[in-house]
This record gives C-alpha cells, structure tokens and sequence, in this order.
C-alpha cells in the first residue's frame, strides 16, 4: 500500500548504497596494499644500494610513492561516490516508480468498484420502480388527479 501525504526524498537510498560501496573501496584499498609495500621496498632498497638511506633522499622518494598510491586511492573512492550517488538516485526513482505503479493499480480497483456499485444500484433501483404498483413501472402507476376534500389546500 502506498504511504499517503509522504514527499519522495530521491537522496533516501544514497546511504545503503554508499555503504555498499565504502566496502568495496576498502576492498581495493586491500588491492593496492601488496603492490604499494612492494613499491616502498624497491625504493628503499634503491636507496640504500647508492646509500642514500640517511639522506634526505629517503623522505622525498617516500613521499612520492606515498602520492602516488593517494592519488590512486583517491579517484577509486571518488568514482565509487559517485557511483553510489547515482545508486541511490537510481532506486529511489525505482521505488517512485513502484508507487506510481501501485497508485495506478489502486485507482483502477477504486474505478472498477465505483462503477460495479453504480451498475448494482441502477438494477436495484430498477427492479424497485416496479415493485409498488403490483410490477408496473413507474410510468404506468395509477396518478392521483383529484384532491380529498378533507385536505384543505
């Protein structure tokens, strides 16, 4: 049955989608997780071939594989945002959907039952029209064109 007076809210599925999706950003997060730990000891085995591990060489070759890696998980959550907003968007406009379906059916029911009653009431009615006067139809009953005198009018 549909919810009578209630405003669609078409943001209303965004959460459960965007949840959804927080696992699988996580999941490429776990992805990316053997490759970026490989990435950090080939750097720093690079580095400290030439001996460079005290140097300040180590942070900025660090940090440089550290945005990489950021940048890269950056845009999987951001696609997968996006994506859960357009999720949510898509089954809220299924679910109004749904309810215009649903409003639909229930109109086309209350249509059939209002005609159906009408038609029962228009043959009762008929067959009471020939009831009172011994199964004449109303046309054809006795009229009264004269007054009693008892009744002042």
């Amino acid at each position: 049955m549909a919810t009578r007076g209630r405003t669609f809210d078409p943001y209303r599925d965004v959460p459960r989608a965007q949840d959804f999706t927080r696992e699988g950003v996580i999941a490429s997060g776990e992805l990316l997780r053997p490759e970026l730990l490989e990435r950090i000891g080939d750097t720093l085995g690079g580095l400290n071939e030439i001996g460079a591990l005290r140097s300040g060489g180590t942070k900025v070759a660090l940090e440089g594989v550290n945005r990489e890696y950021t940048d890269r998980f950056g845009q999987i959550a951001s696609r997968a945002t996006l994506g859960a907003l357009d999720t949510g968007i898509s089954a809220g406009r299924l679910r109004l959907g749904a309810r215009g379906q649903t409003f639909q059916e229930e109109e086309a029911k209350r249509r059939r039952k209002a005609a159906m009653l009408g038609a029962i009431g228009g043959v009762v009615g008929m067959g009471i029209g020939f009831i009172p006067f011994g199964g004449k139809p109303k046309d054809d009953a006795p009229r009264i064109t004269q007054v009693p005198d008892y009744i002042n009018v």
